[in-house]
């Protein structure tokens, strides 16, 4: 029998009745059964029934102000999730004492064993899994917390807030409590219990308060918490700095947990971290995950103001926490490295991951208006275009009116359970600017196309721009009314100069700015340079909006822009149009079986800026990122994968072969005895030298692959040694065997490096890609129920363009029974392996219609949790 789905609106949205002052809870713990006696303190004004979430509980016992419930009156439906108290009095005491089992739970979610811990997780609905209780994010409440258990198993209890008391108990037996001051959601509550130690620093904040702050780890992970550390303090002080932000608490705890499905949780006080968000050292951690690290401390942090303090009325509204919070962590990191590299990070990630969201059947909004389970928006449109849309308000409303917007957002709703609306009218409010135009793109699915041609008129020295925005026909076309879009722009002389901007016309608000708030719209920038050659504009600066944008430039002035553009991220981005253009020259020549293109403008235009001695390494290893496969699959309809590859790596092999000499001077310039250390040069420095390899490897000459074996060999970091390791896992051979083994035995015993490990050997295009991944299930790293090993295994060879549709039926028949089979285990992990087949329409039709056919026998499956079955459901729906 099929699995149903119930989906909920949010316009359907009603108050809960009830308010909940107080919440004391008494745990029991214990892995196989955990008690749990749960009170709470209710107030409202009429008094009535009380409904409860609860969902795989076994109830015990229920009283009313100190005594014993009739059974009459309660009821109790598991098969709803549901415990309704009736006829309650306006103001009681309502206690509850239920058991659940930790071992037993591999979902996830609420409170499971992991590897020896107790460990919980509420967001979103996985409190109701713990005890009773009205599992929603306006129901705002304070929480003390006991917690016994045996000494011996359990040395270290924590939960949410500062602790209270500790004591002995008889029976080898202890006891911690601990109270959080701050009313919260329970999706925020929190409680670790194991043996666990910690490493300790101090942060005094800007009142002069101190803060304790505490990292804990497994014994022997004691060595890899300094950089968590590090990156908690600087995140303390910069949004104190640059957003007035002061924690509130006297003690910050962070925990490291192998099973997470998440990569970290906000819990208050209590953050709960997935292992390979924590930990860190030279030689186990790569100089990205160094920065992962940071930026993912940084966002859990700074979710104590957004997000904590000012929560969600209900789960619709995600993206006012999720998205504000990832714009702050994206300041962050731009301050605190580099900002033009951050916002081209930012970008690839948007057209990467986002853009092909929102061209696909599993589009929605950054606010959607159903759901049938919260779990499957936690989604890239959700956070980074949710972050996109808050970037665009900063832009259109300016730097200080934002941040006098965002000091009354905190001041106004602190401690309430609030919607977007409620924070765009804060905005409105205090930068005197109606949004009503601008709150359309909370409400719209799919990616805005942005089109400008151009009108020169040489005589006058007038350069019209005729700017028109639509989205693609299936998400609306020209029928929908226009958004509001903040176009960032300068113009450069025929010689690179940049020029002034005297611009006029309708939607200017700014010089530099242009605000696209119709269909169609005309700019005049005035008093440019008489004559007959044009100047360039430089369009989307900044990448200002979130759209696509389709503009009438020539090859030839995007090399300009290439070699000039003040903007940095739009000089990549000529570059990024340039290569994406002569790819898919490449693709259509293959598919037509005619000669390919070659391209030597763009080769030597490359070569000008890896030689520029102005540009750091950072930005030069940026340029020899070419556009990934998703970025490039947009174009091409219907797609077909392996000839898209192809043309791929024709270019960068092309490239390779052009730039040969100097790219192997730079990589042997780039070397350094110097000792490792973390910081924006460094990590520059290794990144564009491991890309030179890179793009040299692809030339398949022994001495280019005698590099990379001394490099594998003699690495003194991580960064060097498994950028060796993906170069080699592309190559075939006993000694190909032998480097790989020898990566695994080195770092068998470092969890985070074995997931490496088996992405590197899942994404690698070497022949036999399916044989690899089924012989890698059988070996000792595999571990079906963490989903860090299934993500890095599954999840990994479900993008491994080569080897996944060139195995054709049986890699796709392979990955739906992976999916059915992980979904028992963990449905949050499952869904998200069915939402790698949701694209399925823009393939050829004989792979279109397979990978539908696997869909359709995942959606089929006995027992598919209705999380899965909903990522079927809306990637099927019309088909």
């Amino acid at each position: 029998m099929a699995t149903s789905v119930t989906t909920l609106k949010r316009d359907d949205y009603r108050p809960f009745p009830w308010q909940i002052s107080h919440v004391r809870l008494e745990f029991e713990l214990d892995p196989a059964c955990t008690r749990v006696q749960n009170q709470l303190e209710l107030s409202s004004s009429t008094g009535g029934d009380l409904v409860l979430d609860g969902r795989a509980l076994e109830l015990e016992g229920i009283w009313l102000d100190d005594q014993p419930l009739p059974a009459g009156r309660w009821t109790h439906e598991p098969e709803h999730d549901r415990l309704t108290l009736h006829a309650l009095p306006p103001r009681c005491t309502v206690r509850i004492v239920s058991s659940c089992r930790p071992e037993a739970n591999t979902a996830l979610e609420g409170l499971y064993w992991s590897d020896g811990k107790l460990v919980t997780q509420c967001e979103a609905h996985g409190y109701r899994c713990i005890t009773f209780h009205p599992d929603r994010p306006d129901v705002l409440s304070r929480y003390t917390v006991t917690l016994r258990a045996s000494r011996e198993r359990f040395p270290v209890l924590l939960s949410n807030g500062d602790p209270v008391s500790a004591r002995e108990l008889p029976e080898g037996r202890h006891e911690a409590v601990w109270q959080d001051p701050h009313p919260k959601p329970c999706y925020l509550f929190a409680l670790v219990a194991g043996a666990l130690e910690y490493q300790e620093d101090h942060f005094t904040t800007a009142s002069g308060r101190d803060v304790c702050l505490r990292v804990y780890v497994e014994e022997h992970n004691l060595g890899k918490c300094q950089h968590a550390l590090e990156s908690l303090k600087l995140s303390m002080a910069w949004d104190e700095k640059a957003w007035g932000r002061e924690y509130d608490l006297a003690r910050f705890n962070i925990v490291a947990v192998a099973d997470f499905n998440a990569g970290a949780m906000e819990n208050k006080g209590l953050n709960i971290f997935n292992a390979s968000a924590v930990l860190a050292s030279p030689d186990t951690t790569i100089d990205d995950r160094f920065l992962y690290i940071e930026r993912v401390v940084a966002h859990e942090y700074f979710h104590n103001w957004s997000g904590n303090r000012v929560t969600l009325r209900d789960w619709f509204e995600l993206t006012l926490k999720e998205g504000l919070t990832i714009f702050r962590d994206q300041e962050f990191t731009a301050d605190t490295h580099s900002r033009p590299m951050k916002r081209i990070d930012d970008v690839q990630t948007l057209r990467e991951r986002q853009f092909p969201e929102d061209a696909g059947p599993l589009a929605h909004p950054i606010r959607p208006s159903a759901v049938a389970d919260i779990d499957n928006f936690y989604t890239v449109t959700i956070y980074e275009k949710g972050a996109e849309v808050l970037r665009m308000l900063h832009t259109l409303v300016g730097p200080e009116a934002w941040r006098a917007s965002m000091d009354e957002y905190f001041r106004r709703f602190d401690g309430r359970a609030i919607s977007c609306d409620d924070c765009l009218d804060v905005i409105q409010d205090v930068s005197g600017r109606s949004l009503e135009q601008f709150r359309r793109w909370y409400d719209r699915a799919g990616t805005p196309r942005v089109s400008c041609r151009r009108e020169w008129n040489g005589d006058t020295g007038e350069l019209t721009l005729i700017f028109s925005q639509s989205m693609a026909a299936h998400q609306g076309g020209t029928s929908l009314p226009p958004l509001l879009i903040p176009v960032r722009l300068g113009v450069l002389s025929p010689e690179g100069e940049e020029l002034p901007l005297p611009v006029s016309g309708d939607g200017v608000q700014q010089p530099d700015l242009v605000e696209l708030d119709r269909d169609d719209l005309r700019v005049i920038l005035k008093s440019l340079p008489r004559g007959t050659a044009a100047p360039v504009p430089s369009l989307l600066r900044q990448y200002s909006a979130p759209v696509l944008l389709e503009d009438d430039l020539k090859d030839s002035e995007r090399l300009l822009l290439m070699a000039h553009d003040s903007d940095p991220f739009n000089r990549w981005d000529a570059g990024q149009r340039l290569a994406s253009d002569w790819i898919l020259g490449v693709e259509q020549a293959l598919r037509e079986q005619r000669p390919v293109p070659a391209n030597p403008e763009y080769s030597r235009a490359l070569g000008k800026v890896l030689a520029d001695g102005r540009l750091d390494p950072m930005m030069k290893s940026a340029f020899l990122t070419l556009p990934g496969f998703e970025a490039l699959a947009r174009h091409c309809r219907p797609l077909d994968p392996l000839t898209l590859f192809d043309a791929r790596r024709h270019v960068i092999r092309e490239l390779a072969s052009d730039l040969r000499g100097q790219l192997l001077e730079l990589y042997h310039t780039l070397a350094s005895d110097a000792a490792w250390r973390f910081d924006f040069a460094e990590h520059g420095r290794r990144t564009l030298r491991n890309a030179c390899l890179g793009w040299l490897s692809r030339l398949d000459e022994e001495e280019i692959l005698q590099l990379a074996r001394d490099q594998y060999w003699s690495a003194g970091n991580m960064s060097d040694r498994q950028a060796a390791l993906a170069l080699i896992a592309e190559q075939t051979g006993d000694w190909v065997d032998e480097i790989t083994t020898d990566f695994h035995q080195r770092f068998r015993g470092h969890a985070e490096v074995v997931d490496s490990w088996l992405g590197i050997l899942a994404r690698s295009s070497a022949p036999g890609g399916l044989e690899r991944v089924q012989r890698l299930q059988t070996h000792e790293a595999w571990q079906p129920a963490n989903p860090n090993r299934v993500r890095a295994l599954v999840g990994a060879f479900a993008s491994n363009v080569s080897q996944f549709h060139g195995a054709g039926e049986a890699a796709s028949r392979w990955y739906a029974e992976q999916t059915v089979a992980i979904s028992a285990i963990n449905a949050y992990v499952g869904a998200g392996l069915a939402r790698s087949l949701g694209n399925w329409r823009r393939y050829q039709p004989d792979r279109a219609a397979m990978l539908r056919a696997s869909l359709e026998w995942i959606r089929a499956s006995e027992g598919l949790p209705a999380k899965v079955a909903e990522v079927c459901d809306l990637a099927l729906k019309d088909a």
